[in-house]
């Protein structure tokens, strides 16, 4: 696996210096290990995307501690599909899938 934490500090460093002191970017340096979904969210943070999902978010991938993560805000918020699909830009097909896959683990 990359090391996302060299690549990402190198790259706000380089080209964002002024969010290198905000709490988003230290919470995600001071990281370990980041799971899919911390970076998804980190260079979403950094690029500011609220644009429309571009061809290749289709080809985004999931482990199963950021599935785990997502099942669990849906369920604490008490959310519905539709919206977990449009906040993390999901389908809800698979978000539906994932419900089936891990019921037991959420």
């Amino acid at each position: 696996m990359p090391d996302y934490i060299n690549i990402y500090n190198d790259l706000i460093i380089d080209k964002f210096p002024d969010k290198l002191n905000t709490r988003e970017i230290k919470n995600f340096l001071s990281k370990k290990e980041p799971t899919h979904l911390d970076i998804i969210q980190i260079n979403d943070f950094i690029y500011n995307s609220q644009s429309p999902i571009p061809s290749n978010q289709r080809l985004k991938c999931y482990d199963k501690k950021s599935i785990l993560r997502i099942l669990k805000y849906q369920k604490e918020n008490e959310l519905s599909n539709s919206f977990i699909s449009l906040k993390y830009r999901l389908s809800r097909n698979t978000v539906a899938q994932w419900k089936k896959w891990f019921a037991s683990e959420v």
